[in-house]
């Protein structure tokens, strides 16, 4: 049931996101976006297929290729064509802003890694922000050469929540 195991794919992707460091989880989010990748071809969706192989390729710059022993010949076909296409993909922006309810500085991870210089390509990226303390905030951002694409989590402390409501009765 190809629909069954896509849900499954998106909910294990949506799993290592939630995660607090998904960066950290970068092998459990490849192998579901594989597991994704490959059911969306299997199902005829081409473009969801190269999303989420474009966003492997990126996690791991270092990955020419697909193992040909390990993977069907379509998947391996298609990462390689997506692997491609992100080398080749136009200049986009991404501004992160993120607003930090405590005191720490913010740490912006893109695709794993600390921000680079170089401009990021468009198609999906993998976007990480962290503060000590604070809960943080990961999404998997498709980027467009047309328009710039902001992302501005929120990040707050775990107990925020409780600390709002104690302060709500003590003011009442």
């Amino acid at each position: 049931d190809l629909d069954g195991t896509r849900a499954s794919a998106a909910a294990a992707v949506d799993e290592v996101l939630r995660m607090e460091r998904p960066e950290e989880g970068v092998e459990d989010l490849k192998d579901a976006l594989l597991l994704k990748a490959n059911v969306a071809l299997q199902a005829g969706l081409d473009d969801e297929a190269r999303t989420s192989l474009v966003l492997v390729a990126r996690l791991d710059p270092d990955l020419a290729a697909l193992n040909a022993g390990l993977y069907p010949p379509s998947l391996v076909e298609a990462f390689a064509a997506a692997r491609a296409w992100s080398a080749a993909a136009p200049a986009a922006t991404l501004s992160v802003q993120p607003r930090v309810a405590g005191f720490e500085p913010a740490e912006v991870q893109i695709d794993g890694r600390p921000p680079s210089p170089s401009p990021l390509r468009a198609g999906p990226h993998l976007v990480s922000v962290h503060a000590p303390g604070d809960v943080s905030a990961s999404r998997i951002i498709v980027l467009d050469d047309k328009a710039p694409a902001v992302f501005a989590p929120f990040l707050a402390p775990v107990d925020a929540p409780s600390r709002r409501a104690t302060l709500a009765r003590a003011a009442a």
